[in-house]
């Protein structure tokens, strides 16, 4: 199909958009067929390089659908009109009691507001528009390609800031596609963070609830306080220091898990084929799982202890004597420190392993 009938055959098929859309949208498939053709190929095959022709259709119909259920909203859109990204803000007096935060594939930050207002910067091209709607109830960010089916981006955009009041405590919901996360020195009610295949990194937090969620990439969470915290990723590592929390539940696979300088009730530390260590831990309960990798406490006061793993070694350095502890120790193929079984003491202490030893020492039996 050449330029000329692949535009005559959009126009025909876009009969049912307004004006405005189907000329933006004539002009941006004729500008893109003109770049391909600048770069070496027939208009034939620069046709063929946008996609499916019904799917073309299909987007820019549900474009305008979702264009046209905002207009009776507090809504601000912006389109970029070129490539090259282009600076955009927002700034409102308003507190929404909920934020929304939906990015594509950029990177989003977080950071403590210089003054009393919700400032937003962000970038925009030609293939992002951004919608912004702000109420008093909820503040609503959305990016989104125009054109799904037509990747052509050549420059990247700088990370989303978002920056709020230190006074201000919002229910935060942040999703971005497979590009960072970081949030810093800011207090929220609840916070929920979710990436896909990059990573996340929270620090100086104050929240009631905290979860976060990313895949095949690390996340380091230090110097929060919050009452349940939940840490969840996959075929990397998770990090978390120095922290003061009611519940924090940590999970990964195939990677390590280390949490360090907590005071806490509860810690559900979680992971497969990787390395589970935990130091200068105070908490009532401590329960550390693996798989295949070694599981480590160190410089702990925990009242309740449960350390269990598969193939693996357990080593811990626990304060007290021996006859402190209530003890529930097994390993199959395996030395172990501890007596079977030992009904004394007010703390209990279960460690359990196959194809592994069990080295646990009391610091005051040394």
């Amino acid at each position: 199909m050449t330029k000329a009938e692949f535009i005559a055959k959009l126009n025909e098929a876009l009969s049912s958009l307004s004006v405005n859309a189907r000329q933006d949208a004539i002009l941006f498939f004729t500008e893109q067929i003109d770049d391909l053709i600048d770069e070496g190929k027939t208009e034939d095959q620069a046709v063929d390089a946008l996609g499916d022709f019904h799917a073309l259709v299909a987007a820019l119909y549900k474009e305008e659908q979702a264009s046209r259920s905002g207009e009776n909203r507090d809504t601000q859109t912006v389109r970029g009109e070129s490539n090259r990204p282009e600076a955009r803000s927002f700034t409102t007096d308003k507190r929404p009691s909920t934020i929304v935060l939906t990015e594509t594939n950029c990177a989003v930050q977080i950071l403590p507001s210089p003054d009393h207002k919700i400032h937003l910067e962000y970038e925009i091209t030609r293939q992002i528009d951004v919608t912004i709607t702000c109420d008093h109830d909820r503040l609503t960010y959305t990016a989104r390609e125009i054109f799904p089916v037509f990747h052509f981006h050549i420059f990247g955009r700088k990370p989303v800031s978002l920056y709020l009041p230190a006074d201000y405590l919002p229910d935060l919901e942040i999703k971005t596609g497979n590009a960072p996360l970081r949030a810093g020195n800011i207090s929220c009610d609840t916070a929920n963070f979710k990436t896909g295949n990059a990573s996340l990194s929270l620090a100086h937090i104050t929240a009631k609830k905290l979860t976060a969620q990313t895949s095949n990439a690390p996340i380091r969470a230090e110097h929060f306080t919050a009452d349940l915290v939940k840490l969840n990723t996959s075929n990397a590592s998770l990090t978390t220091t120095h922290c003061t929390c009611s519940s924090l539940s940590c999970k990964t696979s195939n990677g390590t898990l280390l949490t360090e300088h907590c005071s806490l009730n509860t810690l559900n530390a979680v992971t497969s084929n990787g390395k589970n260590t935990a130091e200068h831990i105070t908490a009532d309960i401590v329960n550390l799982t693996s798989s295949n990798g070694t599981v480590r406490l160190q410089n702990a006061e925990v009242k309740e202890i449960t350390l269990i793993t598969s193939n693996g070694s357990i080593n811990a350095i626990l304060p007290g004597s021996i006859a402190d502890y209530r003890i529930d120790a097994q390993t199959s193929n395996g030395k172990s420190s501890l007596p079977p079984h030992k009904a004394t003491g007010e703390k209990s202490l279960k460690a359990s392993t196959r194809n592994g030893k069990i080295n646990v020492m009391f610091n005051a039996d040394q």
